[in-house]
């Protein structure tokens, strides 16, 4: 059975709440303590994709007896960095981070992982710090096999337009190079630009960002990662 992108991150999340919850639980959480609770930081929730990913989690978490904080950075690296500062000195058990940034997380996670909080990433890893546990998919496989299906739907010609998630993810480079690599075995289709959309559909085909360089050309097919 297939599933889709967004369901994997779901069952990502639900894997990873499980094991922060048992962490946190082998950390000294008791009955006498109170619920455990666990902080998810997301980059953002404007996008179906995370939406789901925090829709899993708080199922898992309902499930497994867990107090969820979930957190919403709106893209923005200095904001996920005061939420984890945040989470650093409260009563958070783990945290699991979907960083807004690869290596901007890297500073906050490390002060997280000092004072004893577990933290997982999921969908996106963190540079530069020590993680209790990774949740991805294979981007650089999914990158590859978005290279094929486009090129059946082109006829395998054709110029593309590559519209990339957020810079700096380790979602982003790791589709795009997978997508890169996968589109070089159709020498008739030609990637006339890139650009960056954030993994925003507001950002989509036909919104504006189109790069004007290619504005005069018939290029009728776009691929946007996410």
């Amino acid at each position: 059975m297939k599933i889709s992108l967004r369901q994997m991150a779901a069952v990502a999340a639900t894997a990873t709440l499980v094991l922060a919850g048992t962490t946190a639980c082998n950390r000294g959480t008791d009955a006498t303590a109170g619920t455990p609770k666990v902080t998810l930081a997301l980059s953002t929730l404007n996008n179906p994709f995370f939406v789901e990913l925090r829709d899993g989690a708080e199922a898992a978490a309902k499930t497994a007896g867990i107090q969820l904080d979930v957190v919403d950075a709106q893209n923005d690296s200095a904001t996920q960095a005061n939420q984890l500062a945040t989470a650093a000195t409260g009563s958070t058990k783990a945290v699991i981070i979907n960083p807004v940034d690869s290596d901007a997380a890297g500073s906050a996670v490390a002060t997280l992982t000092k004072a004893g909080i577990p933290v997982i990433a999921v969908d996106r890893t963190v540079n530069g710090a020590d993680l209790a546990s990774y949740v991805a998919s294979d981007n650089v496989a999914g990158g590859k096999q978005a290279a094929v299906e486009l090129a059946k739907a082109m006829g395998e010609e054709g110029s593309v337009i590559v519209l990339q998630g957020v810079s700096g993810t380790s979602a982003s480079r790791d589709r795009g190079a997978g997508f890169a690599e996968g589109i070089k075995d159709f020498p008739k289709i030609k990637v006339v630009a890139q650009q960056t959309a954030n993994f925003d559909r507001a950002r989509g085909p036909g919104r504006g960002v189109e790069p004007a360089a290619v504005q005069p050309r018939s290029d009728r097919h776009l691929r946007r990662k996410r």
